[in-house]
């Protein structure tokens, strides 16, 4: 049996009005409680997936039971990384000239952040390319699914690599719910008897960001989503010392709530980006302009 389209894992009408609900505009631990009760009632007997439009009439099949992402697009799609989604909708909204918007979403997982910029680019009467990278056969797989059900496959390519500061060989580590969590695997934890390619540990190619540009031959990036689960500050120090200035993203999106994700921010600081906005997760950044650009 093949993959059944989309709308087949529709919500029933008495279902999709509780998880509207579950969206409403509450506050603070009312919001969370009801949010939570809603999305479980509405799920109760209907297993995973769910297939939902959301951003803007981008279209998804979502299975929140297994990934953090898609249980909050599930219940609250407008509240999910909000502050950052507003920031990107500005710069799509403010683009200008005849070329291409090239966002690039590292660590694409499903693809929920494709989908909203897709959304936003039409919206705006936009072009738009992205480069959609995830490594995990299982999300690479929802990814491709809902890009193909938002008819966007002409606008996104889609890269099956990890990114780190060489090429080489290396395996992704999976445990717990969570899919968002998927990382690969550290030199010590291989040394000690990691096995690649069992059980949900998948052996896939690391490429550096500057040869994955190039083979992609992108001249330009305005955009650059980054959440590579730990791995961002080995990725940006290989990228800053290999890659010149005019290739550096106009805008970078960087989880800096962790140590990592802390080494990463002072990497992006001193190649030369300011902080435009900071949230509890995520830092947006921008390219400070320097008058020989």
């Amino acid at each position: 049996m093949g993959t059944p389209p989309f709308g087949h894992y529709a919500l029933s009408s008495w279902r999709e009005k509780l998880r509207l609900l579950a969206g409403g505009s509450r506050h603070g631990i009312v919001q969370r409680i009801f949010t939570s009760l809603s999305r479980r009632v509405s799920q109760i007997a209907h297993p995973d997936p769910f297939d939902l439009e959301i951003f803007k009439g981008q279209r998804a099949r979502l299975y929140p039971r297994s990934n953090l992402c898609e249980k909050r697009v599930y219940a609250r799609p407008d509240s999910w990384d909000h502050i950052e989604r507003q920031k990107i909708s500005e710069i799509v909204q403010a683009y200008e000239g005849g070329q291409k918007l090239v966002f690039v979403d590292a660590g694409a997982n499903v693809g929920l952040y494709s989908l909203f910029v897709l959304g936003e680019a039409k919206a705006a009467d936009c072009p738009l390319t992205i480069l959609a990278i995830e490594p995990d056969p299982t999300n690479r797989q929802r990814l491709n699914f809902n890009i193909a059900a938002s008819n966007a496959q002409k606008s996104v390519t889609v890269i099956d690599k990890a990114l780190g500061a060489s090429e080489e060989r290396g395996a992704l580590v999976f445990s717990g719910d969570n899919r968002g969590e998927i990382r690969l695997a550290t030199k010590d934890e291989l040394a000690n008897g990691l096995e690649e390619g069992s059980g949900e540990n998948v052996t896939v190619d690391i490429v550096p960001l500057n040869r994955l540009f190039a083979d992609e031959k992108l001249e330009y990036v305005d955009i650059l989503k980054i959440d590579i689960e730990g791995g961002e500050a080995d990725v940006f120090k290989a990228f800053f010392k290999q890659e010149k200035r005019t290739l550096f993203p106009r805008w970078i999106i960087l989880e800096t709530i962790s140590t990592t994700g802390e080494a990463a921010l002072q990497a992006c600081l001193s190649a030369g980006y300011e902080v435009d906005l900071q949230t509890r997760m995520n830092a947006v950044l921008k390219l400070q302009t320097k008058q020989d650009d």
